[in-house]
């Protein structure tokens, strides 16, 4: 052939080639591009990127709860770096050696699957990668040449949409485990207790072994088969993790160490609680594991015994007010009436346990100090009644121990005098009450638990006592704000002048864990504590804090059934005593005393400040500029007749007699009503002083007990009137014997003056007037309506 046609033929040649190649990379880019458009006309099932179970961790990141996805399955996603290297290079060195190097699927390995398969007439051989398997399991078919070729598609489709490493993260996300167990995250904490990258050689084998049949080698089925999966994976993969033999028939000759694991379900009420509001797959709780645990163990072995079927239990770190233990309903299992509730969430009666907001406003506006005498005596306060617990009344008893005591009346009157700024005001403020009209301006009666909150909201509270006043919401995730948010956001209560000394008051309380004061027992922590119980005995609770920790514990029946008079003090207190004293071993310390509070010297007996008059007196605590400054009135000089035994006026000492018949003393004289207490009581004294002392004057009119003036009756004329008599009382003087009443001029009766006398009201507008031997008087109004139920 000339050499001029060979140079032409050559060249032709040439020119097919670039044709060739030409042609066949359009081929290949119109292919995918066609693979492209199928993954909008044919999308890849959405679940398969996030139909994961909601995993819950403790601080310690370790497990607590694992939910079930939308397929009712545990799924739990992982990232490939949270995996164990022996899952991760093992499962490509097991299944698919090529995988970072294939397009999706391996042609070699389907042909050589496809005649392995025809030779022995039947499936011995897959030829699937990792990608064709991960496009398997996102739509589950029948095994045949056609479903084959679909997962070839599906494979690309996967190929192009992801990364290899986000393929293989999917995988191991999605691979069957046995039952309703997917991936290897949900496996190893389902059946070794640990998280995915924690596994060991011998472990990350078994998990791979099951892979191959999930429900013949499920460990916690067939052991003998997960047995025998794994030691075929372990010396398959041995040698790229630079096993030894040794090492190797080691693991292999061991039995492997499985056992089901299950979840706490005294963890199910925090799941509950933050589950609708985060979309997260793995949520991170602020629970602290070995807090949780202690808590759980301590307030079930306490409560257990009792009548009750529902509890409550919130442990919380006050600086950074993330929620270390969470108890709502830890008999969950039992499934018994209520157990299944978040009781930690539910609005329930308070009890006393608002008191100390109640003593903390008052002192910071200057109007109690720890030792100002307060008075507890039975007072009608316009028609309520309230009683003190015990049903006893000490007449008049300082302010912190009023309130350690949890007496009724002191707080009560404390909370009529602070009006407008009382504790409807501070819930307001709180955010705990959305609606001033919720709780009428009169009712008093929220002092004693009227207006219910939740465990959560009391716990908020006193930790604000232990942040200087700042309320902070509770952390219950590791994402959530802290209490470090800037000042201006931050909302104050209460000023830490008043906290400092609500929080020593709330210290000095009798505590039943101890057998001498805390000083003196090893140990045993500085607690400030408060009890309250709700009407009824329903509601149990105790709240106990320190500057590191509040715990709150509420115990009862949430279907409201008798609780056989369980109290705050005997049923909810020891357990919250105990998980301080555990967790104060550590964290001992008190709250430092603010600058602007000092210390001043007072009377022992009014708690105000002292006069000439006054011998005994003590320290007290007061905020410097805010606390009141006035001086003791308690002490009087009064004149005294030897001869009569009494006391007189000025005016009435008779100018004949001797001087020496008269001696000026000092006394402690007290309101009328309260001196009548006194007296009625038992509980009168005097103290004789000598002195040059001069008159006091102890007023002319008597004062009348009850009904209080302006109080209105109802009379229900359906009902026996005989049990709806209003009662008569009031205060009598040394020589007051005999009182008598009358109601609108008419004669209702006479009694000896230091009874009650009971009418039936027979006006609508009734003036309640009294009358004693000495022509003392005094008088009320009153108004009645006169009703009648059908």
């Amino acid at each position: 052939m000339p050499l001029k046609n060979i140079l032409l033929f050559l060249k032709a040649k040439i020119i097919d080639r670039h044709k060739i190649l030409s042609y066949s990379i359009l081929t290949i880019l119109i292919f995918y591009f066609l693979l492209f458009l199928s993954t909008i006309i044919f999308p890849i099932p959405k679940w398969l990127n996030r139909d994961f179970s909601k995993t819950y961790y403790y601080s310690d990141q370790s497990v607590c709860w694992i939910s079930l996805n939308d397929k009712k399955q545990y799924r739990v996603k992982a990232e490939l770096d949270d995996i164990s290297k022996y899952i991760v290079k093992g499962v490509i060195e097991y299944e698919d050696r090529s995988f970072f190097m294939n397009p999706g699927f391996n042609p070699v390995s389907i042909i050589r699957a496809f005649f392995v398969n025809i030779r022995a007439k039947r499936v011995l051989y897959g030829g699937s990668t990792i990608t064709m398997q991960l496009a398997r399991l996102s739509e589950p078919k029948r095994r045949s040449v056609k479903n084959k070729l679909l997962e070839v598609m599906r494979a690309i489709q996967l190929e192009l949409l992801y990364s290899k490493r986000e393929i293989l993260a999917l995988y191991l996300n999605t691979i069957p485990m046995g039952g309703n167990i997917q991936g290897v995250e949900a496996a190893s904490y389902f059946y070794f207790g640990k998280r995915a990258g924690e596994l060991t050689f011998g472990e990350a084998s078994l998990l791979l072994g099951i892979s191959n049949s999930p429900e013949k080698n499920r460990p916690d089925k067939n052991i003998v088969n997960a047995k025998s999966g794994r030691d075929k994976v372990a010396k398959r993969i041995a040698a790229i993790f630079d096993i030894d033999d040794y090492e190797l028939d080691r693991i292999v000759e061991s039995e492997p160490r499985v056992s089901k694991q299950k979840f706490d379900s005294n963890i199910i009420s925090i799941v509950e609680r933050v589950e609708k509001s985060n979309s997260e797959s793995n949520i991170h709780l602020t629970l602290d594991r070995n807090i949780q645990e202690l808590s759980n163990r301590i307030l079930t072995n306490h409560l257990i015994p009792l009548k009750s079927t529902n509890c409550a239990l919130i442990v919380i770190d006050n600086e950074s007010m993330d929620t270390l233990a969470y108890l709502g309903s830890p008999f969950y299992e039992k499934n018994v009436t209520g157990s299944r509730y978040n009781a930690c969430n539910i609005r329930r009666s308070p009890g006393s346990t608002l008191k100390p907001f109640i003593y903390a406003m008052g002192i910071e506006r200057g109007i109690v100090t720890p030792k100002l005498m307060l008075i507890d005596i039975p007072i009608d306060f316009n028609g309520y009644n309230p009683k003190n617990f015990s049903q006893t009344y000490y007449g008049i008893i300082s302010a912190d121990e009023a309130l350690y005591r949890s007496l009724n009346i002191p707080a009560i009157s404390l909370e009529r005098s602070l009006g407008e700024m009382g504790l409807k005001s501070f819930l307001l403020k709180s955010g705990y009450m959305s609606n001033k009209s919720e709780v009428e301006d009169s009712d008093l009666s929220i002092v004693l638990g009227s207006y219910p909150l939740t465990l959560e909201n009391i716990v908020e509270l006193y930790s604000s006592l232990s942040n200087d006043g700042i309320l902070n919401k509770l952390n219950f995730l590791k994402s959530d704000l802290k209490s470090s948010c800037d000042e201006k956001e931050k909302l104050s209560l209460i000023s830490k002048e008043a906290c400092y000394i609500t929080n020593d008051i709330l210290s000095q309380g009798f505590r039943p864990d101890l057998d001498s004061s805390w000083e003196y027992t090893k140990d045993k922590v500085k607690i400030a504590y408060k009890t309250g119980t709700s009407y009824g005995y329903l509601d149990a609770l105790a709240i106990g804090y320190t500057p590191k920790y509040t715990v709150g514990v509420w115990v009862g029946n949430l279907d409201n059934k008798l609780t056989f008079n369980i109290t705050g003090a005997i049923h909810a207190l020891p357990v919250v005593f105990k998980i301080l004293n555990e967790l104060g071993r550590v964290n001992d310390r008190w709250f430092d005393i603010p600058s602007d509070i000092a210390k001043r010297e007072v009377c022992a007996v009014s708690g105000k400040l002292p006069t000439k008059f006054c011998k005994a007196k003590i320290d007290d605590f007061y905020i410097k500029g805010k606390t009141n400054t006035e001086y003791c009135d308690i002490h009087k000089k009064v004149i005294y007749d030897k001869s009569t035994k009494k006391i007189v006026s000025i005016k009435d000492i008779d100018e004949t007699e001797s001087s020496s018949n008269y001696e000026e003393i000092v006394m402690e004289v007290y309101p009328n009503f309260v001196e009548h207490y006194l007296k009625k009581s038992g509980k009168y004294k005097q103290n004789n002083l000598s002195g040059n002392f001069s008159d006091i004057d102890l007023g002319s009119g008597l004062n009348i007990l009850s009904p209080k003036d302006g109080s209105k009756y109802q009379i229900d004329l359906s009902s026996n009137v005989e049990y709806q008599k209003i009662e008569l009382s009031a205060n009598n003087y040394l020589d007051s014997n005999r009182f008598y009443w009358y109601a609108n001029d008419k004669f209702i009766g006479s009694i000896p003056a230091t009874s009650p006398l009971f009418f039936i009201p027979e006006d609508k507008n009734i003036e309640i007037s009294l009358v004693d031997e000495k022509g003392r008087s005094a008088s009320v109004s009153i108004t009645v309506d006169f009703v009648k139920y059908n």
